[in-house]
Parts: structure tokens; sequence; C-alpha cells
């Protein structure tokens, strides 16, 4: 008997326990489903937000400037190969930083080393190789932060025992603040055409919740030349060559979201 009134003790204790879990859900989700007419609830604060993508644009000059070139030596002798194109490298990288390029913005992007083969016919008339000159090249990258300096290196290099010249390729200094303004104007875009749908659906928009960024630009380049489009430049005596900057469209987008009020 004893036994028998515990378990049915227990039975009721679990019932309630239930019912009043029921209750307590029924409860919390009429109230955190009821409308308060202002589009909040009255107990859980749903924000509500609008996103807006804004975006600026800006036609920058030309900050860099870029060339890259290769030297060449040739000789039977693969060590006065190597020499000779060492010579014509030291030579020209001397002449760049005695003009105002500095040292970090000259590098070696690449060093070759080839023997040639030349065709010949032997006597029963079949077409062998046999071992020719060795060619030693050399490759540099040069950066110019004074596009002013542009037209003198051009019209140095392009007169120097440098082959295949290619430049100058003008570009923006991506490490200035310019993509700073420009992401200050894309967010002030969002906001306008923020309060312009506000103002449509008779809202207010509140402050920023949060900003997803980007940047980007387009080079325009000036005036290029390079022999390997088909221009002998060592045929060409002490030619001057002219250069323009240009300019690159730099853009910014800013994807903003807004608090409604």
């Amino acid at each position: 008997m004893c036994n028998y009134y515990v378990i049915m003790q227990n039975k009721t204790s679990i019932v309630g326990l239930l019912g009043f879990v029921v209750l307590f859900s029924a409860v919390f989700y009429f109230l955190s489903t009821r409308n308060t007419g202002n589009g909040s609830t009255s107990l859980i604060q749903q924000k509500r937000t609008i996103t807006v993508y804004g975006t600026a644009k800006q036609n920058n000059k030309n900050t860099l400037a870029s060339f890259s070139l290769n030297v060449e030596g040739k000789n039977g002798d693969k060590t006065t190969a190597a020499n000779d194109a060492a010579q014509k490298m030291t030579t020209i990288v001397s002449w760049l930083k005695t003009n105002g390029i500095a040292e970090e913005d000259l590098k070696t992007s690449r060093v070759s080393e080839r023997q040639e083969q030349i065709p010949y016919q032997d006597t029963k008339g079949v077409y062998l190789t046999r071992p020719g000159d060795w060619i030693v090249s050399s490759s540099l990258e040069i950066t110019i932060r004074d596009t002013n300096r542009v037209e003198v290196i051009q019209t140095y290099l392009v007169n120097s025992e440098a082959k295949n010249v290619n430049g100058p390729n003008f570009r923006q200094d991506d490490t200035k603040t310019a993509d700073h303004d420009l992401l200050t104007l894309a967010v002030a875009d969002a906001r306008t055409k923020a309060e312009k749908i506000a103002k449509a659906e008779k809202i207010n928009i509140g402050k920023i919740l949060s900003i997803t960024e980007g940047a980007s630009y387009t080079p325009y380049r000036g005036y290029e030349f390079a022999d390997s489009v088909g221009v002998n430049m060592m045929a060409v005596e002490k030619t001057t060559m002219p250069s323009q900057e240009g300019s690159s469209l730099e853009s910014a987008t800013a994807t903003v979201v807004f608090e409604i009020k």
C-alpha cells in the first residue's frame, strides 16, 4: 500500500511538471509573436534592417611606373658569356641607382643559360645539330616612384645594351590612402540610397550595423615602347622616347546594413 502511494505520488508530480512546461511554452510563444504595432514584439526584440550597396569612382593620376628588360651575353665559352651579361647588367643597374632608383625598386626576376644547337647536314645528307655558342641572360624589373623621371629612364634604356625593354606600365600606388577616401564616399552613397528608400516607405534610418568593403582600379597606360613588338631600339641613335603617365579609374564599394528605427 505504501509503495503504491509513492508511485502514484511520483506520477502526479511528473504529470504536473509536464503540464507546467507545456503551459509556459504556450505563454512564451504567444508573447514572443504578439505584434505591438510598431514592428517589434513584446518579449523578443527583433531588429529590422535595410541593406544597401554604395559605390564611389574617381580618376586619379598614376603615381608609379615600371619597366622590365633583359640582357644577354653570347660566347663559345659559358663563363665568358656569363661575365658579358653580368657586365651589361651592372652598367644598367649602376646608372639607374645614380639616377634616383632605390635598390629595393630593382629586382632580378630571372637568370637563364642555354647553348645554341646549330643544324647542319652531313656528307650523307642527314640533318644533325652541333653545339654552338652559350647564351646567358638576366632579367630585371624596375619600379619608378617619380613619374617625372620616366622619360629620362626610358630614353636611357632603349639606347642601352638592354634587350626586350617593356614599359612604362603606369599604375596607382595601392599603399596610399585614396582607397580609404573612396570607401567613405561609398558609405555616404549607401546612406543616401537608404534614406531615399526610407522616405518612400515612411520609415527612419538608424545607425550602421555593419559594412563590407571592396575596392579596385582599372589602369590606363601611357605611351609604351618595347622592341618585342617589332621596334629595333638599338638601331635608333640616342632617341628620346616620350611618355605620359595617364590616370587610373579607382572604385570602392560598400555593402552597408542600417538599423530601421
